[in-house]
């Protein structure tokens, strides 16, 4: 074969590679691509021109060639990359059975450059922790010499689930399911129903999900984000140039990394994007907000994790009223945190707009390539035993409203790409806009300062020091390990993101867990249309 001239990852862990001899990357490359390795998002590069007769395909994953009516007279052919072996079939194609497993479902082990299946992965993983289910488990067993494909598949994602993997969880069964017929899909499927697990996944499945409807889903065209000028003759990002057309934009926040971090040496933040970014508007009777931003991965003179800092804010939620002026007290904690779950009663005040008492939950989770996502949400249902056992405290009066936070992190080697969406169901009339803009023109910047800030001291607070010492929940050591499966995924595709460049921006597919919830929907629909309905 000649010189790989353009290797395209596709969404999740996809990668193509075309070889084309002497030939040389589109000069419309992104600034994100490594040109050397010639690396690049399939998204970003909708069709390749190449002479017919220098093209070889890897077999990597699978490439459709396809010949267009319009192919230049020179002989050259437009590539159409397409994902046909994702399985994500309707209408005629529910019973077709995959040509080959789909690769979107795969990882690499740290410093591979060869992809390995989900289920390789789970074996390593599930034995580098040295956790198996607890020997009291009605379901706890060594593998057994010969293990079928589906015994294999549910008895890790048992392992995975006490673990509290879900993003691995998921692409155990997603590997599974590419492998198999229509009809066995549907069998396996209710196999994991029965065994009462299926449902579990599906349900964190569906926080993926939710985490990536709120990214933009197709990048932007121009080359950097565009401004225009504000009122008062600074910048405004323009929110279509982010990828949410439709969103009202407030001044970006600046953040100085050398004065939030005065012995950094010179050159250090070179790269790093300093400033945050604030989007809002009201849709569909609810009020939203976005923020993005990114941050180094390490601390300049510790080499200490950031992200551990940044998510040690959220994690350590008594100490929120620290670094968040809508806390009033301290929240407090309602039952013993778990790496994926923690609730808490908490008190939110806006001065003169509101004061309320309410409950909350979090569920944090982790994909195999490197990123972390988070939910918090209201938990509003008067029936909910934590809301029957809650005391309503003088002044305040008992949350109502569900409102819902994201936080989308995705781990570099040298940054960390992070976007935060809220949203609050609203009741009664809309406000208008401009007092929306009044308002979080206000309090918007002094959250994102102050959590910079409190992010920057971290390490030097005593606190947050035992606290990441003890590790009570394992969440400080995992973040280590995503922090080394987003190293790998760096390497094995030489794409890094950013939070403002074109073709580089976290997008709604940057991850493919949360396809087993889409899955699933059309295995139900698909016995539907055949009639089955046991």
């Amino acid at each position: 074969m000649g010189n790989t001239c353009a290797s395209l990852p596709g969404s999740g862990n996809q990668r193509w590679s075309l070889d084309c001899g002497e030939g040389s990357l589109p000069a419309e490359t992104p600034d994100c691509i490594d040109k050397k390795e010639g690396v690049a998002h399939a998204e970003d590069v909708e069709a390749v021109s190449l002479p017919l007769d220098k093209l070889e395909v890897t077999k990597e994953t699978e490439l459709l060639v396809k010949p267009q009516p319009d192919a230049n007279p020179e002989g050259a052919v437009i590539l159409g990359i397409e994902q046909a072996t994702r399985n994500e079939t309707s209408g005629d194609d529910l019973g077709k059975t995959p040509t080959s497993p789909s690769r979107r479902y795969s990882a690499s082990s740290h410093g591979s450059t060869s992809p390995v299946s989900a289920r390789e992965r789970a074996r390593a993983f599930t034995t580098e922790t040295g956790k198996r289910p607890s020997s009291n488990s009605a379901q706890s067993s060594e593998p057994p010499e010969q293990e079928t494909p589906e015994a294999e598949a549910m008895r890790l994602v048992r392992e995975l689930i006490e673990m509290k993997e879900w993003g691995e969880a998921e692409m155990v069964i997603m590997e599974l399911l590419d492998e198999l017929s229509f009809d066995d899909q549907v069998r396996v499927w209710a196999d994991f129903e029965s065994a009462q697990i299926g449902q579990e996944v599906l349900d964190h499945s569906a926080i993926f999900l939710e985490a990536r409807q709120r990214l933009p889903g197709q990048d932007p065209v121009s080359d950097m984000v565009v401004t225009r000028r504000s009122s008062r003759g600074g910048t405004k990002t323009d929110p279509a140039q982010e990828g949410f057309p439709g969103w009202s934009a407030l001044n970006p926040v600046k953040l100085d990394y050398y004065s939030l971090l005065p012995n950094s040496p010179k050159g250090f933040f070179d790269g790093i994007e300093q400033q945050a970014r604030m989007l809002y508007r009201v849709a569909d009777d609810k009020l939203q907000i976005k923020v993005l931003s990114e941050f180094p991965s390490k601390h300049p003179t510790l080499s200490k994790s950031f992200v551990l800092a940044f998510l040690s804010m959220w994690a350590e939620v008594d100490k929120w009223d620290t670094w968040n002026p809508m806390y009033s007290d301290p929240p407090k904690a309602l039952t013993k945190p778990t790496l994926d779950f923690m609730t808490w009663e908490e008190k939110s005040t806006i001065r003169l707009v509101m004061s309320q008492q309410g409950v909350s939950e979090m569920h944090r989770l982790f994909t195999p390539d490197g990123m972390i996502v988070q939910r918090i949400q209201a938990v509003i249902d008067p029936q909910d035993e934590r809301n029957k056992n809650m005391k309503l405290s003088k002044g305040y009066s008992r949350k109502k409203q569900k409102d819902s936070s994201y936080t989308i992190a995705v781990l570099g080697a040298d940054k960390t790409v992070v976007v935060v969406h809220y949203e609050v169901a609203l009741l009664g009339k809309h406000p208008p806009n401009m007092a929306l803009h009044a308002v979080f023109s206000m309090l918007m910047p002094t959250i994102i300062r102050k959590m910079f800030k409190v992010g920057a001291d971290i390490f030097s607070n005593p606190l947050y020091a035992e606290r990441h010492a003890a590790d009570a929940v394992g969440l400080y050591a995992r973040i280590g390990r995503s922090e080394r499966d987003a190293c790998d995924r760096e390497a094995r595709t030489g794409h890094k993101f950013h939070s403002s460049k074109k073709g580089c921006r976290p997008h709604s597919d940057i991850f493919s867990a949360g396809d087993l919830v889409q899955r699933v929907e059309k295995l139900r629909k698909g016995r539907q249309i055949s009639g089955d309905t046991s």
